[in-house]
């Protein structure tokens, strides 16, 4: 029987010389470009990959910078740099309104506490910010690139953990004392008894 020699760990390539990866297959080797670079011309070597002209719109709420082998996002004022700088995270605080009707936004909450764009809109939203900026609604693309761990749950834009906005935990507090249940409520700590730092609800005790 026949074994397949493996000539990138056998060193018998020249792949490294022509600065790019050795990939194996069965009976043979490919070179390949490392990531963030593409295939010269004439296909010999490896030249760096503008991801900004590549893909428009690349660093959304932001400026793209090409870098050698990769790109960073200079963000606009309000947003901030994800920890690896590849897009920008959205840090403006606003008001969250429960209704939207012929593109106004309408509070219905009494509370006056400013929250992020994500916080509003993955916990029932419809519109946010003093431009009333429309919440995406769930099950788009746009929803699930806010809320990734869908309804109840925002980021904390430093690389994917996520903050419980803890809706369902607080309606079951209100219900047991018979109150109405606002649709947007958020609490720090949360008991049978007392309730505390509540946005777009009431506070109880």
């Amino acid at each position: 029987m026949c074994k397949d020699q493996n000539e990138c760990e056998d060193g018998i390539d020249d792949c490294e010389s022509r600065g790019m990866l050795c990939k194996n297959l069965i009976g043979l080797y490919m070179c390949i470009c490392p990531p963030g670079y593409v295939r010269r011309p004439n296909g010999d070597g490896c030249i760096d990959k503008n991801e900004c002209t590549a893909k428009p719109g690349i660093c959304e709420n932001g400026r793209c910078i090409n870098t050698v082998g990769s790109y960073r996002c200079s963000c606009h004022e309000g947003f901030s740099a994800s920890s690896s700088e590849t897009e920008c995270i959205d840090n403006r605080q606003g008001f969250c309104f429960t209704e939207v009707l012929q593109s106004l936004c309408q509070m219905t909450s009494s509370s006056q506490n400013a929250v992020t764009k994500s916080e509003c809109c993955c916990d029932g939203g419809r519109g946010w910010g003093p431009n009333c900026e429309i919440c995406p609604l769930p099950g788009t693309g746009q929803f699930k690139k806010m809320c990734p761990l869908g309804p109840g749950y925002t980021t904390d834009g430093k690389g994917g953990s996520s903050i419980s906005i803890k809706h369902s935990e607080m309606s079951q507090i209100l219900l047991k004392k018979g109150l109405t249940i606002p649709l947007f409520l958020w609490c720090e700590e949360a008991t049978e008894d007392n309730c505390t730092h509540v946005m777009f609800g009431v506070m109880i005790y």
